[in-house]
């Protein structure tokens, strides 16, 4: 997400405009003028080496200080700098730069940046306001996108995990030879799925053979929790119901093979998602 948006005049360094949404505490001048400075340093360095022509660069265009990761675009008079995460995409934040150059051009009536040169009257009170309003709508809505997806990785990233469980349970079952056990450990599911669990993972489907498959959840319609909560409910019967038709002793040494080297390969990863304690709960009582 973007942190901090900095307009600045690259001749003489003057800050045009600066917008803050983040806690940097700092002098808008001052730090404009390093910024500036900081970049003209880096053309004559790439100048020094001849990096300048061959890869038509003119000055660093990204760099990682101060918590932040610092986007520079380079338009012949006005440097647009944003400061973001770190663990943003430098190309993605490259191109949200050029959608605030080309709002501050339009709504400012500048043709380009040799137009802003030819016609500024050096008064920078011109540009706060309505424009800073623009620019607070326009982070607002790219933080919106980054939210929905960033939950959307985060649910991909769970029903990938619990099909990895599921498949290993699913490995389990074909160590159990009687029909009929097999026959009534589908019923049961069928009574969870329908009984026990949100409406919204109707595309859930349970295979006498291979246990659950979970891949065609609709992770659009449900909210992370509760899709928690109701993977974790589905895994918690599974389990639970082939201890008791197949016995508990069977299941921990078939897990102890097939499903904790899931766990440990993982573990990282259910620990990010919070979902260790559970699972370590079903497998190990």
């Amino acid at each position: 997400m973007i942190r901090e948006i900095w307009l600045v005049e690259k001749l003489r360094g003057i800050c045009l405009l600066h917008r803050s949404y983040s806690s940097l505490q700092t002098n808008p001048d001052l730090l404009s003028s390093f910024l500036s400075g900081l970049y003209a340093f880096s053309e004559v360095e790439l100048s020094k080496y001849g990096l300048k022509e061959e890869t038509e660069i003119k000055g660093i265009e990204s760099i990682d200080m101060s918590g932040f990761r610092w986007v520079y675009v380079d338009m012949k008079g006005i440097l647009y700098i944003v400061a973001a995460d770190r663990e943003d995409n430098v190309d993605i934040l490259r191109k949200q730069v050029k959608v605030i150059r080309q709002n501050f051009l339009h709504h400012f009536g500048y043709k380009d940046e040799k137009s802003f040169s030819e016609n500024w009257n050096g008064n920078i009170s011109q540009f706060e306001g309505e424009f800073e309003d623009i620019l607070d709508e326009l982070v607002q809505n790219w933080e919106q996108v980054d939210n929905v997806s960033l939950i959307i990785a985060q649910k991909m990233d769970l029903v990938e995990i619990y099909q990895q469980f599921y498949l290993a349970l699913g490995r389990i079952l074909k160590f159990i030879p009687s029909e009929q056990t097999l026959a009534k450990l589908k019923y049961k599911m069928f009574n969870v799925k329908n009984e026990k669990i949100s409406k919204k993972l109707k595309n859930v489907e349970y295979h006498s053979k291979t246990g659950w498959d979970i891949t065609a959840i609709d992770l659009i319609n449900i909210n992370i929790q509760e899709l928690q909560n109701n993977l974790n409910i589905l895994l918690e019967e599974f389990v639970l119901t082939l201890k008791q038709l197949a016995g508990t002793k069977v299941v921990h040494r078939l897990s102890r093979k097939f499903v904790f080297p899931i766990i440990l390969k993982t573990y990282s990863r259910l620990k990010d998602l919070k979902i260790d304690e559970n699972i370590l709960k079903i497998f190990l009582t």
